[in-house]
């Protein structure tokens, strides 16, 4: 099941944590009908009847255990990954340390100045972007893993599923340990089902807690990137094609240099852009040649960084779409001669 293509416009409202604990009832109610509807009607089920009537107390005691651990690791996982959801986008991301890049806008307005050799791309190891991992894009949080198979609850196997027959080449006392076996287990089993259920809506709404910390925090800065991309490629490529662009750097771990170089020039555009508008106005306002060709200057300088900002934003967009296959390859063909390798 997947949430309603409002569900994350509703999320945002005032009351969207009670939008949100409505449509995790109504899952949990469809799996407590699945669920439901296997229970056997003992009116009308002989054939249901016969068929475990047909197995021993020694297999039914087997199926039992089987479920009991598939139960135990439903609800382990289903911890797990609550607390992985728990410590997602809790830090509220900051661009501060990067959003000027390297290169400094002078106060005065005179275009640009270094205040130490440039670096091309950032220290991504020391401040990974706040934009890396499949988590930071704008793929669905949601069901991702309260759908996945290792948080799947099996269907309930009721106490009236769980009956046997002596087994012939046992002896009595085996059988009789075998029946009574399976009655302990039962009792263990019957808690398990709601614990696992619960443990799995606990993973929904982790799920859809994250997603909202996500388009609170890290959502908006994709935006201001996605915004900058656009400006930079006008004409080039659609936003669309962008967008993908910009979710291959952010989940390719080979190319993470890229996406911090990327992140950074953004910021440094959007800033550049406000400092351009503003020295624009002063240029057309200025009423003496003197304080015209001072403007002029300003506006030259800011605009150069600007333009070389954007070539760099370009090159990012480039290397998203050839360098993966030009590493693929890479690999492939280190991969082939390894295997030429007569001493591996």
């Amino acid at each position: 099941l997947q949430p309603p293509a409002t569900c994350s416009a509703a999320m945002a409202q005032p009351g969207g944590r009670c939008w949100k604990a409505i449509w995790v009832a109504l899952i949990v109610a469809a799996l407590r009908n699945e669920a439901f509807t296997n229970r056997p009607s003992f009116g009308g089920a002989a054939s249901q009847t016969a068929r475990a009537a047909q197995k021993t107390w020694r297999e039914v005691h087997q199926e039992a255990k089987d479920l009991e651990t598939r139960l135990r690791e439903v609800i382990l996982e289903s911890n797990q990954r609550v607390r992985e959801l728990n410590k997602m986008f809790t830090e509220k991301p900051s661009d501060n340390d990067s959003k000027d890049g390297p290169g400094k806008v002078s106060t005065l307005g005179l275009g640009v100045f270094q205040a130490r050799a440039e670096r091309l791309f950032p220290d991504v190891e020391a401040n990974p972007p706040v934009l890396a991992g499949e988590m930071a894009t704008s793929a669905p949080i949601v069901g991702k893993y309260s759908s996945s198979p290792s948080c799947r609850v099996p269907a309930r196997i009721f106490p009236e599923q769980m009956q046997g027959v002596d087994d012939p080449s046992a002896s009595t006392e085996e059988n009789e340990l075998w029946r009574t076996s399976v009655k302990l287990l039962i009792e263990t089993l019957d808690p398990l089902w709601p614990e696992a259920e619960d443990r799995v809506r606990a993973v929904m709404m982790a799920e859809f807690d994250a997603e909202q910390r996500r388009d609170d925090r890290v959502g908006n800065v994709r935006k201001r990137v996605l915004k900058q991309m656009v400006l930079a490629n006008e004409g080039m490529r659609t936003e669309a094609e962008l967008d993908e662009i910009l979710t291959v750097l952010q989940t390719d771990k080979r190319l993470l240099k890229y996406l911090g170089l990327l992140q950074q020039c953004c910021f440094e555009a959007e800033q550049l852009q406000e400092r351009l508008t503003r020295r624009q106005k002063e240029f057309a306002s200025a009423g003496s040649a003197s304080a015209k060709e001072t403007a002029e200057e300003a506006v030259q300088g800011v605009y150069q960084r600007a333009k070389s900002l954007e070539m760099r934003i370009q090159a990012c967009c480039s290397a998203a779409e050839d360098l993966p296959d030009t590493y693929d390859a890479m690999a492939n063909v280190g991969d082939f001669f390894a295997k030429l390798n007569p001493f591996r």
